[in-house]
């Protein structure tokens, strides 16, 4: 007689969105649930009181590869578009057979925060994800037992986060890009408790967009000086001079030079420049 075996490895995450499968993530982050505690001194002895205060749900989160496109990337495009999206979303965690085993039911989802992989040429088989931070109005935790219903992988080439080529600061700079980082990405949201049981409920507040940062070989440094004495010191930058990037970045202009510290040695010095960043988008052909 076969034993029935309750102990699994998670090793995949599907998620779903509006109960249809969306898309696999390589890693999750499932939202934590807390109550505020809230203290009282009280009598003679002012001895403290504790008691219960707003239910907190912590923000969750996951990595998506971008390849995979789908219905997550269309969400994740509606960020870049500064289109406010809510979504109710699952993510289930399944076994080595692909079965759920368990799962979180997320209502009401903001996307608050992206951040895509960095683009470095000497991560030569990384794939270009994204990690998305979410903000749920409400969660619950459920057992699961299904097959996940999936459609069959694609079998479009692989996304590298090495394979990439960079334009818009000049040819001298451009042809010496190592590295990408890009700006964080972030939905602002306002929270607010209510009703007897003092759950949380959110609404959109604002956009933010960071800086983009660059690793360039120190080769092309006469190309950086110029670049750094035109904007920089001479406060050179208007709308004419704005830098249009290939790296899916518009309306980008020089905001800081970092040539770090000079060590002698066989390592090869990299001088990092920080853009401004107007507006990111992704587009890409699959």
């Amino acid at each position: 007689m076969a034993i029935k075996n309750s102990y699994y490895t998670a090793t995949s995450f599907a998620i779903q969105i509006g109960g249809a499968f969306a898309g696999w993530a390589k890693k999750v982050d499932l939202c934590k649930v807390s109550i505020q505690e809230m203290t009282a001194a009280t009598g003679a002895y002012h001895e403290v009181r504790k008691s219960g205060g707003n239910l907190e749900i912590a923000d969750g989160k996951f990595t998506y590869n971008i390849a995979e496109a789908g219905v997550l990337l269309d969400w994740i495009q509606s960020v870049l578009r500064r289109d406010v999206i809510e979504n109710d979303m699952s993510i289930i965690v399944a076994d080595v057979n692909g079965v759920g085993r368990r799962a979180m039911d997320a209502i009401g989802c903001h996307i608050v925060d992206l951040k895509f992989s960095d683009l470095d040429a000497k991560e030569a088989k990384a794939p270009f994800a994204c990690d998305v931070t979410f903000k749920p109005r409400t969660i619950t935790y459920r057992a699961e037992s299904n097959k996940i219903a999936a459609p069959q992988a694609g079998t479009g080439r692989q996304i590298l986060t090495s394979n990439f080529r960079f334009q818009g600061l000049g040819d001298e700079i451009d042809k010496h890009v190592s590295k990408v980082t890009w700006p964080t990405m972030k939905n602002k949201i306002a929270a607010i408790h209510y009703g007897e049981k003092l759950l949380p409920d959110y609404s959109y507040s604002g956009f933010e967009l960071g800086p983009c940062t660059i690793e360039v070989i120190a080769s092309a440094y006469p190309a950086i000086e110029k670049l750094m004495k035109k904007q920089l010191f001479d406060r050179d930058v208007n709308d004419t001079s704005y830098i249009p990037l290939a790296v899916e970045m518009a309306g980008c202009h020089l905001q800081e030079v970092d040539q770090g510290s000079l060590e002698a040695g066989d390592k090869m010095s990299v001088i990092k420049l920080k853009l401004s960043v107007e507006e990111i988008k992704l587009a890409l052909s699959l």
